[in-house]
């Protein structure tokens, strides 16, 4: 059924997950009278059993993050535990069990915000606010399998006493949690096995803290386990106010991510979340740089107007992430990607004089992809949802003696009430807003490269500093030289 299994690690990556699984939800029809989705909800969604053998329909899904990260999210739901369960709990005798003395301490719960409750009692939600989601867990809308939440004790969430902000750290999490539970076989193999077919997997990751050493690690022994599994990792970093030594700690792990990680991904994309709103074009509002729930919903509604072909119904209309891949990496060394989105309008003009949100790099503040303007085109209407268009290799005509490759995509975006308002929708408008993507492989990543290597040479530890700046180096030839004889035979 080309399933794809996405594994979320870290507080942010949660947010931005948040947003996508929401958005998922909303392509499901109910009554009879309502038009099919083009949309294979098996491709992200399992079927299984819950309380009662009721049948369920739970993400495949792997949510990562420290104590306290979950928010008032349960990691057994409704779904799966019934009230008399819970009250057989409640009032079990512990004498009965141990005859020793017994203490009972409970640690402070995080109390369900009115939406949650609303959405427990099937009353219509409240509206959404700055100050009422604190917690990615504060606007999600679906159940998932007890499964799918992994919960680190060892690291709490937004401790300034014991941060989880180093590289080194996410790798010991990882080595010394592995080594008491097999991280792969405990907890990614049940997913795996329920697959008639993997597609591929999404992983969604922070890569400037602790949780891109994680990553790394994580990413790598997936790799070593499925070798031919196409792994697409889309690398988050937060751009912030904060002080010169977690500025370089922070540069520090993005590249350590990018040199660990990408050996093991089939794609790796970038994004740089903006932290200002005079970085984005005049169709983005009401954006806060410091809310991790509007920051995230703009990530996550490229995300989902990027990769929405991996997920059609019909075949001709369906892209494979291995087919996206494979038309992005044509020289088989260039797996990195970048990521623009652009609000179309139903007027050709606007969209073609509209300027795209750019997703940044944070160490150099250049654009991974430049700083041109991009046109999308071919509004093909399917069912409410755009298609893809993919274009063969072609030169940058802004940089000098570049090539790129490109897949673009457009999707009448749902805006649900769970997703902030943080775009300028056109008058008579319905609640969605016509969004178009561009994937590009392009040789304009080589200053970021460039710049990156003498930065390594300063910030990375010196038992790393020659293995980064080397693979760095690599990187750049890949990019400079890789695109075969310059030749115009593409254009035909």
């Amino acid at each position: 059924m080309h399933e794809i299994i996405t594994i979320q690690l870290g507080h942010y990556a949660n947010f931005v997950g948040t947003h996508f699984w929401n958005t998922q939800e909303s392509y499901f029809t109910y009554g009879e009278n309502e038009e099919p989705s083009p949309v294979d909800h098996n491709i992200h969604f399992r079927a299984g059993l819950g309380v009662g053998n009721v049948e369920t329909f739970t993400p495949r899904a792997l949510i990562y993050d420290l104590k306290g990260g979950f928010g008032s999210l349960r990691k057994i739901n409704q779904l799966y535990q019934d009230e008399a369960d819970l009250l057989k709990i409640r009032n079990l005798d512990l004498n009965s069990l141990w005859s020793g003395k017994n203490e009972t301490r409970e640690t402070s719960k995080v109390e369900k915000n009115r939406f949650q409750q609303a959405l427990d009692e099937g009353a219509e939600p409240d509206h959404l606010t700055d100050e009422t989601v604190r917690y990615w867990s504060d606007f999600n809308r679906l159940f998932y399998h007890p499964r799918s939440s992994v919960q680190y004790n060892e690291y709490e969430y937004a401790n300034p006493l014991t941060p989880f902000d180093a590289f080194d750290l996410g790798s010991q999490l990882f080595e010394s949690s592995d080594k008491e539970e097999d991280i792969l076989d405990r907890q990614f193999r049940a997913f795996a096995e329920e697959c008639d077919l993997m597609q591929g997997l999404q992983v969604l990751t922070t890569v400037d803290d602790a949780w891109g050493g994680f990553a790394t690690n994580y990413l790598n022994n997936l790799r070593d386990e499925y070798p031919k599994t196409t792994i697409w990792t889309w690398a988050l970093e937060r751009s912030e106010k904060t002080t010169r030594d977690r500025v370089l700690s922070k540069t520090a792990a993005s590249i350590q991510s990018l040199i660990g990680m990408l050996p093991s991904c089939t794609t790796y994309i970038p994004i740089n979340i903006p932290r200002q709103s005079l970085k984005l074009p005049t169709y983005v509002k009401g954006y806060e740089p410091t809310s991790s729930w509007r920051t995230s919903a703009l990530v996550a509604a490229a995300l989902e107007t990027s990769i929405l072909p991996s997920r059609l119904k019909a075949a001709g209309s369906r892209r494979t992430l291995a087919e996206v891949s494979t038309l992005l990496n044509a020289n088989g060394n260039q797996q990195i990607s970048t990521l623009r989105m652009n609000a179309l309008s139903e007027n050709p003009e606007k969209s073609k004089n509209a300027d795209p949100v750019e997703f940044f790099s944070d160490p150099v503040d250049l654009s991974w992809g430049g700083a041109e303007k991009h046109i999308f085109a071919g509004l093909d209407v399917l069912r409410g949802i755009r298609r893809s268009h993919d274009s063969p290799q072609k030169p940058d005509e802004n940089v000098k003696g570049s090539r790129e490759s490109q897949c673009y995509s457009d999707l009448r975006f749902p805006l649900l009430s769970t997703f902030p308002e943080i775009f300028q929708q056109e008058k008579n408008s319905d609640k969605s807003l016509n969004l178009g993507t561009a994937l590009r492989t392009s040789s304009s990543v080589v200053e970021h490269l460039k710049t990156s290597q003498t930065l390594a040479s300063r910030i990375i530890p010196v038992d790393e500093r020659e293995t980064i700046t080397n693979g760095l180096g690599e990187l750049q030839e890949a990019y400079e030289e890789g695109w075969g004889s310059d030749s115009d035979d593409f254009y035909d």
